[in-house]
């Protein structure tokens, strides 16, 4: 079903702009607004599944699009590892562990 529905889901991600993220995210949200379509059309409405599969494939990729633009993962997507986090260069675990034992002594 994905593979029918590539084509689709391609030209939705090269319409749209994901800050932070690249068109593979973006055709991934596509992708799963196909799978939510699939779930959800309902045949006896007489609209044809490729046009509520788009429908459904477009408002993902917008709600991803708008979710990055709201800047609310700002923080985490800025975020520094905690294996660079520490002063000197060292892991966080080896300075960790240079701390505790200069406390302990000798």
């Amino acid at each position: 079903m994905l593979e029918l529905y590539e084509p689709l889901v391609r030209g939705i991600a090269r319409r749209l702009y994901l800050p932070g993220g690249d068109r593979d995210d973006l055709a991934q949200h596509a992708r799963l607004g196909v799978i939510d379509a699939t779930r959800s059309w309902d045949p006896s409405r007489r609209v044809p599944f490729r046009a509520f599969a788009w429908l459904c494939a477009m408002r993902e990729a917008r709600m991803a699009v708008n979710s990055a633009r709201s800047g609310k993962h700002q923080a985490i997507n800025g975020a520094r590892s905690l294996e660079d986090a520490g002063g000197d260069g060292l892991p966080v675990a080896e300075t960790l562990a240079a701390i505790w034992a200069s406390r302990r002594g000798p």
